[in-house]
Formats: C-alpha cells, structure tokens, sequence
C-alpha cells in the first residue's frame, strides 16, 4: 500500500467513525477521535492526515509516552478495568515480579 492509499483508507475510516458517533454516540458531547500508530514516516501521510479536522494523530514519539503511561497505571492497578489491551499491560506488568 502506498502513502495515498494509506491516507484515503484512514480518511474513509474516520469519517465512518464521524458517522457511527452521530448515529450511536449522540448523547456525549464530546467526541475524540484518534489514530494511534508507533511508526508513522513524517510527510505526506503526516501532513494529510493532520488535515483531517477532528483527528488527533498519537505518532512515534507520542505513541510511546502514551504507552508508556498505560503500562504504568497498569503495573500500579490490578483490577479489571474491562478492557482487554488494558488487561493485557496489567498481567504483563505484574509477571515481571514473579522472578
């Protein structure tokens, strides 16, 4: 897939999300809607995708930090938060002490 083709497919996927959210989600007021990726090359897809109203790009770096909160809260909490990335960062975070 090229960088046109990576940005058409995400652009369909958003305004579909825009949709659902108006249709299903009408009782926030509201709405946040993301794309998360660890690696995402800066410059065409970047700039095109930044273009997007209402799209919050979490990227590379920002991805990261985002995560890297995530396991944080996850290796300070045990209960289940009902989400099952979540979940996962929590039994990953606490196997670590078990050596």
């Amino acid at each position: 897939m090229n960088n046109q083709e990576t940005v058409e497919r995400i652009t369909k996927k958003h305004a579909r999300q825009i949709q659902y959210a108006k249709k299903y989600k009408d009782n926030f007021t509201n709405h946040r809607f993301m794309f998360w990726s660890p690696y995402v090359p800066r410059g065409f897809i970047t700039k095109n995708l930044g273009n997007l109203e209402q799209l919050e790009l979490i990227i590379n770096g920002e991805y990261k930090n985002h995560v890297e909160e995530l396991r944080q809260l996850a290796k300070d909490t045990t209960r289940d938060a009902r989400n099952p990335f979540f979940r996962m960062l929590q039994i990953m975070e606490h196997m670590k002490d078990w050596d």
